[in-house]
């Protein structure tokens, strides 16, 4: 497994993966599967901070890449703000549904937070989502609480985790 910057010769792909995660209920990739060649350089554009809605943080993403085939995808947002703090973190992740269970969510946010943080940084996810409480909790950590979480309508876990970088 591989961790790959997103690129268009990857829409292929892409296109794939965001069919397969949102036939099996992740429902944010909706838009993708309609235009996965333009939801794509979106995610390229991030980066860099184009063409983002008003109050969105620039972010880079990075894909697990297995034979050719895009296994995980993990965001993390550059900069923060109140929205970041408070509602959906630093970083965001996700497995395709036929890989989860196989390492690489921890694959990938390992990579992120051992080569990329700079800093601290916010994760959050449902108390419920035991497998994100295991991929958070597998690195140093510190859980600053739970609260009800309007966006996600449910009890949300804050961790706080930080860069081994300095």
């Amino acid at each position: 497994m591989n961790v790959v910057e997103p690129s268009m010769d990857m829409v292929d792909a892409y296109k794939d993966y965001v069919q397969d995660c949102f036939d099996q209920g992740v429902s944010h990739y909706e838009e993708a599967t309609e235009n996965p060649q333009e939801a794509l350089q979106s995610i390229i554009d991030a980066a860099t901070g184009e063409n983002l809605p008003e109050g969105y943080l620039p972010y880079k993403t990075y894909f697990a890449v297995e034979d050719g085939q895009i296994s995980g995808a993990i965001r993390y947002r550059l900069g923060t703000n109140e929205f970041c703090e408070n509602v959906i973190g630093h970083i965001g992740y996700e497995t395709r549904p036929s890989r989860r269970k196989a390492g690489v969510a921890t694959f990938l946010y390992t990579h992120v937070v051992k080569n990329c943080l700079h800093g601290r940084a916010l994760v959050m996810c449902t108390i419920d989502n035991l497998g994100s409480v295991k991929v958070i909790e597998s690195l140093p950590h510190r859980i600053l609480g739970e609260a009800y979480n309007d966006h996600e309508q449910a009890i949300i876990r804050t961790y706080e985790v930080e860069s081994p970088i300095v």
